[in-house]
């Protein structure tokens, strides 16, 4: 009965944790006074909106002038009512530049996250048309949490190891014990080391959870130790969501702990049934407590099937990584006590039980981790641009590796029954090569916990910004790398009509936040040797959509002015990305979908051969087929790609005359000004029975081409209120309403 309500604990605290589903990091979504503002009297007080609600007791901000003295008047203060919201109290300010600097801890998940801006009171004139952040912004960052790492890979390596030596021996183990009665000794090292595993595993997450929680103290309290171990500091702590996960944690620790007790008295190898499946299910649960405080957890309303996909991708890797560690710590000595003819059959019989394990592991995890990539990671060059990126290809090199040595050891069983006289020296090598497997999990389990460490690249990087604009005969180039929230670089490059540079006296850029209504920043550009631009800061603060001015002065007193348009993360009320990829996803046109689906289903093919250990003889033919599409499809999608829809977009055929924009004012006070209003404002008579307010027209149509502006009203914006007009109007009527749009707002940003 003790047994059966441990299984019940179990199953009721997975329920637990699956309902309570996060969100990512906690990003600034807009302020008061604005980023860039110039007040003409000082602020009160200022008051910062949030991405995500906040934890009161471990968020803060303070407020600094250029000297880097703290100017606010007292600590930060998170409304009861709106936990999004942040205030920060000021004092009497004298007209200079000030810098917002703040720090949070996302109550959904316990993520901390930090940034700054700049304001100004005073005349431009008088403090300056450039604002700069002060030096305290750029401190605090002290490196890798070293700390935070160990825990997450202790706690990794403990829950794999414990699940994968259980899992091995009920799937594995328990089928073939028929043929390994006789072989006494086999069966008694095979408990022995298994006992062993499950109480040094335990030991292990038991260890790992205290540092789990000292990490996570210290990550969010600016006290150190053992200041953060004081009760009222650990008590605000675990009274947080992040901390009630832990707490969960700890109790399911303690429920493992209790099953390996009991199955570590079982006399006979897997006779502690019960037991066994109770350990099984309160790992999960274990994982599971992982997953509901992942990276997974912030994609938005699809975030069950992130979550979902994130514990699948766990207990996958349990399933052959663990297995791999029970395996490899008895097989030498296995196969060492056993006379020479009984290594060969026992090799034949556990190899391929295994194998079939664990391909269909490989399988999960390949497609868990695909899914992954897809959701946070926007573009190819965002994996190379990024921390979190550059832990992603570690952990796929890693991957790749025990893949190729799992494949060796998947192929023996085959030249044992070829060679028979060698059986000795392939047993061998097959536990070198098993050892070897077992050192790159451990590896591979440490670059997954380093990924943790870091924020996911859809939130700290856009897709990297390089787009071009033709002025006449002119073409301006703007490239902001990383593109990301904070620090950039910033390339302009221009060229006349040859393609050669074109020589400028100054090149300003002006950043505007496109979503709210805030100031304006600007950044003079310095002259590189090559003839191009190049200028840095961090204007860049906030996620969601800017619009960038591009400002060139030539030596004949001609001026250049190109407006860009670019997204940080993912917006606040944007759309969050489905269950499933679609060529859009990724930028491209619908031709993309046959390539994709060449891959996806030669790998498919090709995987359920080998498992089914059908792909000799006929089967040989499939299996050539599969990965012949496989790779044709990636040679495709990689060497020949898609064209992207950005540079695809449709042309306006429609002369922007004063009949086209007449037209066009007629079809937009028809259907348009119910929203967008008259002023194009987004303070229509019915913008206030929307979802979301419709977007400022006066500040976004001079940002966006024709075509995509074309795109948007004929299709609609999916996850806005804008509706889809391309059967209410013919395209030449929807080319009219952009002509009248760019005559009418198209200016209205350099007002």
């Amino acid at each position: 009965m003790k047994r059966l309500a441990a299984l019940l604990v179990a199953i009721l605290m997975g329920g637990t944790l699956w309902a309570q589903l996060a969100s990512a990091h906690a990003y600034l979504e807009r302020s008061d006074p604005p980023e860039g503002a110039y007040l003409p009297t000082a602020p009160r007080e200022v008051t910062l909106w949030f991405t995500e609600r906040l934890e009161p007791s471990f968020s803060r901000g303070r407020v600094v002038d250029k000297e880097n003295q703290v100017v606010s008047t007292g600590p930060a203060v998170v409304s009861s009512v709106n936990p999004k919201q942040m205030t920060i109290p000021l004092g009497p300010l004298p007209n200079g530049v000030y810098t917002v600097i703040w720090e949070n801890v996302s109550a959904d998940d316990g993520h901390a996250a930090r940034g700054a801006f700049a304001f100004a009171v005073g005349n431009p004139r008088e403090v300056g048309t450039t604002l700069t952040l002060a030096n305290a912004a750029f401190g605090g960052d002290g490196g890798l949490d070293w700390l935070g790492l160990a825990a997450r890979w202790v706690n990794l390596l403990a829950a794999t190891a414990l699940l994968g030596a259980l899992l091995f021996t009920s799937l594995v183990i328990a089928p073939l014990r028929p043929h390994l009665l006789p072989l006494q000794r086999a069966d008694e090292l095979l408990r022995r080391r298994e006992h062993a595993l499950l109480v040094g595993g335990a030991l292990a997450l038991g260890v790992g959870w205290p540092l789990l929680l000292l990490s996570q103290l210290l990550t969010v309290s600016e006290a150190g130790i053992p200041g953060v171990l004081a009760p009222p500091v650990v008590g605000a702590f675990l009274g947080t969501r992040y901390g009630s996960v832990l707490l969960a944690r700890a109790v399911l620790i303690i429920l493992v702990l209790v099953d390996v007790l009991v199955v570590r008295r079982e006399r006979e190898l897997g006779a502690a049934r019960l037991p066994r499946l109770a350990a099984i299910l309160t790992l999960a649960g274990v994982l599971a407590t992982t997953s509901v405080v992942s990276h997974a957890a912030g994609v938005g309303e699809w975030a069950w099937v992130a979550v979902l996909a994130d514990w699948a991708h766990q207990a996958a890797t349990a399933c052959w990584i663990g297995g791999i560690f029970l395996f490899t710590l008895v097989g030498g000595p296995l196969l060492a006590g056993l006379a020479p003819e009984e290594r060969r059959p026992l090799l034949l019989a556990l190899i391929p039980r295994f194998s079939g394990l664990a391909i269909a592991s490989v399988a999960v995890l390949s497609l868990t981790g695909l899914y992954a990539a897809w959701l946070h990671f926007p573009t190819l060059e965002s994996i190379f641009t990024t921390a979190a990126g550059q832990a992603l290809a570690l952990k796929s090199a890693l991957f790749l590796a025990a893949l190729a040595l799992g494949a060796l050891n998947f192929l023996l069983p085959a030249r044992l029954r070829r060679l028979p006289t060698r059986a000795l020296v392939l047993a061998a090598r097959f536990v070198r090569q098993l050892q070897l497997e077992a050192g790159v999990g451990v590896l591979l389990l440490g670059a997954a916990a380093l990924m943790v460490m870091f924020p996911p690249a859809s939130v700290t990087a856009g897709r990297p910004f390089d787009e071009r604009q033709q002025l006449g005969e002119r073409t301006v180039q703007l490239r902001v790398a990383p593109n990301q929230v904070g620090a950039n670089r910033y390339f302009v490059r221009l060229l006349d009509r040859t393609g050669q540079p074109l020589p400028a006296e100054q090149v300003v850029l002006r950043f505007q936040m496109l979503d709210h209504e805030m100031g304006r920043q600007e950044v003079k550009l310095t002259a590189a040797s090559d003839g191009s631009w190049v200028g840095e800061g961090a204007n860049l603060s906030m996620v969601g959509n800017w619009g960038v001015r591009v400002l060139a002065r030539l030596p004949s007193g001609e001026e250049l002015d190109a407006r860009f348009s670019l997204t940080l993360g993912t917006p606040a009320g944007q759309q969050a990305r489905g269950p499933f990829p679609t060529p859009a996803a990724f930028g491209l046109r619908n031709e993309a979908v046959i390539p994709l689906a060449m891959v996806v289903g030669g790998l498919a093919l090709v995987a359920w051969l080998v498992a089914t250990e059908r792909w000799r003889g006929i089967g040989r033919l499939g299996f050539m087929a599969g990965m012949a599409a496989a790779l044709l499809g990636a040679y495709v999608l990689i060497f020949q790609p898609p064209r992207l829809e950005t540079a695809n977009l449709p042309q306006n055929p429609i002369p922007a005359t004063p009949e086209s924009v007449a037209r066009g004012a007629q079809y937009y006070q028809e259907s348009c000004a119910g929203c967008h209003g008259v002023s194009g404002k987004g303070d229509g008579p019915l913008a206030r029975g929307l979802s979301r307010r419709p977007v400022d027209l006066s500040q976004h149509v001079a940002y966006h081409p024709d075509g995509q502006l074309y795109l948007w009203i004929a299709n609609g914006i999916p996850g806005t209120p804008m509706l889809a007009w391309g059967k209410q109007y013919a395209p030449d009527e929807i080319w009219d309403i952009v002509n009248y749009l760019k005559a009418t707002f198209g200016s209205a940003a350099s007002e």
